[in-house]
């Protein structure tokens, strides 16, 4: 994907000129909505242990600002909020499966979980890259860095001991972490004021939960910590809002 992206700034730095009259406007304000998707160990739901996050693909929101300073580069902000929820039964699989190799008598009947959330802003820079002479449909890959912030979901396990009921409840946690993005969007200007949008977005943090508290049914409560890179591909579809005129470039006639 890195080097994807660098041939797609390679292609807008040899640009023509000439292709950035025809965007009217200088930059835009969008919003989009759609899916995320869960990769790497985020996603892995086959193993209690390890760092899997047992998410499942859930719901993405962005705002994204983007603001040409040149010709074919300018300058981009992402705001995002998004929640993937926990494979229950996959968890559910998980704990049994650690449970019989732990050789304990613990069977674990039930999961009940709350979802993954993440948001933050991210900054960065991007570029332009009109397709065809008419300047309807350009191309803006980008690459952006920024905090995001994460919570852990709730999860409750019930399981049976012997005779007896049992559970043990994990409560929410919050944790924070640098991030990066690379993606890009493919804009298609409807009218001098409006776009649409169409972004994909990989995005990669590894945030850490402090003090996690864990409620058990006999009475006991628990601290922990632990680290989970969280790592999605965002597709998301919506519409934006063009700002800010352009001035066209001068064409010099010269006779002979």
């Amino acid at each position: 994907m890195r080097t994807f992206f660098l041939i797609i700034l390679f292609l807008a730095a040899t640009l023509p000129a000439s292709y950035a009259q025809y965007e009217s406007r200088k930059g835009y304000a969008g919003f989009s909505i759609g899916a995320s998707l869960p990769q790497g160990d985020f996603a892995n739901n086959s193993s209690e242990e390890g760092g899997a996050g047992f998410a499942k693909p859930g719901v993405a929101l962005n705002l994204n600002f983007a603001y040409r300073i040149a010709s074919n580069f300018g300058l981009t902000a992402m705001v995002l909020i998004q929640s993937n929820s926990l494979d229950e039964s996959g968890f559910l699989n998980a704990l049994n499966t650690s449970s019989n190799l732990a050789g304990t008598n613990r069977r674990y009947t039930s999961v009940d979980a709350d979802s993954w959330g993440m948001s933050g802003f991210l900054v960065g820079g991007f570029a332009s890259i009109p397709l065809g002479s008419g300047g309807k449909v350009i191309l803006e890959p980008r690459a952006l860095v920024g905090i995001l912030t994460a919570l852990s979901p709730r999860i409750k396990a019930s399981y049976k001991e012997g005779f007896s009921n049992r559970w043990d409840e994990q409560q929410i946690g919050a944790g924070i972490g640098f991030g990066y993005g690379l993606g890009g969007s493919f804009r298609f200007n409807v009218s001098d004021r409006i776009a649409l949008l169409l972004n994909a977005d990989y995005l990669k943090t590894n945030p850490k939960f402090i003090d996690v508290v864990i409620n058990t049914s006999y009475g006991q409560d628990f601290i922990t910590s632990f680290q989970r890179k969280i790592e999605v591909v965002n597709v998301t579809l919506g519409f934006a809002f063009r700002i800010k005129k352009d001035i066209p470039p001068i064409r010099k006639r010269f006779d002979s």
